[in-house]
């Protein structure tokens, strides 16, 4: 599908706006997803010393 779009004043500012809000959503689920995968690994070494300490 094309679209064509005349991008001038307002609805410029909306385009850009809308695509920054994008952007930080992308970022907020990276670093989201960063943070689980980080917290999992600690879980996981602790689960593993647990063991070797039985």
């Amino acid at each position: 599908m094309k679209m064509s779009m005349k991008l001038t004043g307002d609805g410029l500012t909306r385009a850009l706006r809308r695509l920054a809000h994008r952007a930080a959503e992308a970022g907020e689920e990276a670093r989201r997803a960063s943070r689980l995968e980080e917290k999992a690994r600690l879980e996981a070494q602790e689960r593993d010393d647990a063991r070797r300490r039985v």
